[in-house]
């Protein structure tokens, strides 16, 4: 077990240190700066294995965050794939089937705690509606989408927003039901969605928009935003069942 704990700081200390490196060398994508962002990558799905284990954590909450961050692991392979380009919509699905199995977790999660919970109350449809038709309007203004990102954009939005209200709603329930950890629980639920939602923010700006492909300061945020929501949602299993 002690070996274990050791591992899992060091997947944390190890993304840390990975990030910057990775982002110098995405600069000129290639080998070198997939491998870094694979091994920054494979830190978020053993922080998550570990947390299974120092936990012996076997919920379907578990299961189900454990498949969502190696969707996550494999979407950031083949969004990385300069060529053929096709392969960056394999990326772009394996992130939403990614953020679905992260609903489904946290509903998972939710119910364990309050058996009677329906799937969405009304304030989850009610946020990312609001949130969206401020993103169409700000895009349609703002930026130079061609049709396909703007529609691949909204679907994405549209299920990652599902995702943040659905990590909120699992926070206000472990907070009100009591249940173990239920602070930090939360703390880990909001942050680390929150900073999911900034970086795939971010990204659809890094991907669909020419003038903002090569803007390194945003890049910097995506890349950060991305790693330690990751981090945060993996730990998550060490606390939540």
């Amino acid at each position: 077990m002690l070996f274990a704990k050791v591992l899992f700081g060091i997947c944390i200390v190890a993304s840390i240190i990975l990030t910057p490196f990775y982002l110098e060398a995405q600069k000129n994508k290639g080998i070198k700066s997939l491998t870094l962002k694979m091994l920054d990558s494979t830190c978020f799905m053993g922080v998550g294995l570990l947390s299974t284990y120092i936990a012996d954590n076997h919920s379907e909450f578990a299961k189900y965050m454990l498949i969502g961050l190696a969707m996550s692991w494999v979407g950031d392979f083949f969004l990385h794939v300069i060529k053929p380009k096709f392969l960056n919509a394999v990326g772009f699905v394996s992130f939403m089937v990614a953020h679905v199995f992260y609903i489904i977790a946290y509903h998972k999660a939710s119910q364990a705690l309050d058996p009677g919970r329906s799937f969405l109350q009304p304030w989850e449809i009610a946020i990312p509606v609001v949130c969206m038709i401020g993103y169409i309007i700000f895009t349609s203004l703002k930026m130079n989408f061609e049709k396909w990102a703007f529609a691949a954009s909204v679907a994405y939005g549209c299920v990652i927003l599902v995702m943040f209200t659905k990590a909120f709603d699992l926070a206000v329930v472990s907070l009100q039901t009591g249940a173990d950890y239920a602070a930090i629980a939360a703390v880990l639920l909001i942050l680390g969605a929150a900073l999911f939602v900034a970086s795939d923010l971010t990204i659809s700006f890094l991907i669909f928009d020419e003038r903002y492909k090569k803007n390194y300061p945003l890049k910097i945020f995506n890349i950060a935003t991305y790693f330690a929501g990751q981090i945060l949602l993996a730990s998550l299993i060490l606390v939540v069942r």
